[in-house]
């Protein structure tokens, strides 16, 4: 294995970027099948064992599109999807969603459409079920945080509407760790 900056062994699957100049953080190769199988056995073995129910990708900008069909719908008979694992133990509709922090000026979709890249190919392949929605959170925020016209809330949720395939599988928020808290941000 190649060594890293601090003299540990790194994975062949994990290659390491330089984030600050004091901070590095490492990022998976999801592209080899061997990591792809791994993946979907590790994750196939919490719905099988412990029964999770739904899956929440954090940070799923960090790995290419593609990787979610394989992982949610890959038929590889000793390392199947999450879908077909939890249709085995009877579920029929497993919920996988990620997280992936974009959020579009008033009049603009480029974020809402790389997030629904993560939900469906070009090609309409299935992809993960729905992101965080973003787009709305940021304009909630701007509207009654901020004080911007309602206009701009109605063309977000109209965008919403027209970029996503299936909006209503997109889980809306107020606030998060990740963001400011809402009561934090607004006037009285």
């Amino acid at each position: 294995m190649p060594a890293s900056t601090t003299g540990r062994r790194r994975s062949p699957t994990s290659r390491t970027r330089s984030r600050s100049a004091s901070t590095r953080w490492a990022i998976w190769t999801t592209w080899p099948p061997a990591t792809r199988r791994a993946l979907r056995d590790s994750f196939g073995h919490w719905i099988r064992a412990v029964g999770v129910d739904a899956f929440r990708v954090d940070t799923a900008f960090y790995v290419e599109p593609e990787f979610f069909h394989d992982f949610i719908h890959s038929r590889d008979r000793r390392a199947p999807g999450m879908a077909e694992v939890a249709r085995r133990t009877g579920r029929k509709d497993f919920y996988v969603f990620g997280e992936g922090f974009g959020i579009d000026a008033p009049g603009a979709t480029a974020q809402a459409e790389r997030i629904e890249r993560y939900v469906r190919g070009a090609d309409g392949q299935p992809r993960m079920q729905g992101m965080l929605n973003f787009p709305l959170y940021g304009g909630l925020v701007d509207v009654f945080g901020r004080g911007r016209p309602t206009q701009e809330l109605r063309e977000r949720i109209e965008a919403v509407m027209r970029v996503h395939g299936d909006p209503n599988r997109m889980p809306n928020f107020i606030d998060n760790h990740d963001v400011d808290r809402f009561l934090a941000g607004g006037s009285e």
